[in-house]
């Protein structure tokens, strides 16, 4: 028995990297970071003249919240970062779109299939995603049955294209089903002409042996005549 696949395409996934300025944004708002000088002209409270005090009020405040806001861009929702959500949403959608063409191969080619099988990728979340599969199929001709093999072909081409988006490999798998059907309606006419080449033959012999018995019996009523 002649199995091959009938699978979609493999979605690579690589693992997302925080581009390089993320990161760096995020480092100077950690704890410990200074926060940017005014500019030139900016004198500290060290260097006031005595009598005059710095203003000081907000500054500890303002680099409190600085660092909560930056905090918050980094990690959005259940310690995700903003590209790793969108990953995420790309991986789901890969999961569902991977098991809905499986399924469309598995319901249109019937006993001609066999179960699913998934390779998967983990995502940001932990989880695994399906991003590519394959559905096995027998693709072997029915012997000595050539109408049985040419009803068999066109299952399973239909099972090869039926998803919304065919793979090469679909589209492989569909024509060498065409290939079968084509040998076997081959053979089919093959054997139809032999079929009545016997038919002919036959009624040939049957008609020589009426003749010989109508003969035969004109050779009787002679005899008997005489």
């Amino acid at each position: 028995m002649s199995v091959s696949g009938i699978g979609s395409a493999s979605f690579p996934s690589a693992r997302l990297r925080l581009p390089a300025q993320n990161a760096a944004s995020q480092g100077a708002s950690g704890p410990g970071a200074q926060p940017p000088h005014s500019g030139d002209g900016a004198t500290s409270a060290h260097a006031r003249p005595s009598g005059e005090r710095a203003d000081t009020s907000g500054t500890p405040q303002a680099s409190g919240r600085s660092t909560g806001a930056s905090a918050a861009r980094g990690q959005i929702a259940g310690g995700l970062t903003a590209e790793q959500l969108v990953e995420l949403d790309r991986l789901k959608a890969r999961d569902t779109e991977v098991r809905q063409h499986e399924a469309a191969h598995q319901g249109a080619g019937g006993a001609y299939t066999g179960s699913a099988s998934f390779t998967f990728t983990r995502g940001p979340d932990g989880k695994r995603y399906a991003t590519g599969g394959e559905v096995s199929v027998d693709t072997s001709p029915i012997p000595g049955k050539p109408e049985d093999t040419i009803a068999k072909m066109r299952i399973l081409q239909q099972a090869a294209l039926a998803p919304a988006e065919p793979s090469p490999q679909d589209r492989r798998v569909a024509a060498q089903a065409a290939r079968a059907m084509h040998q076997a309606q081959s053979e089919l006419q093959q054997q139809d002409r032999a079929q009545a080449h016997a038919s002919a033959g036959d009624d040939g012999s049957r008609q020589r042996r009426l003749a010989h018995a109508a003969g035969a019996y004109r050779e009787t009523e002679k005899a008997s005549a005489a």
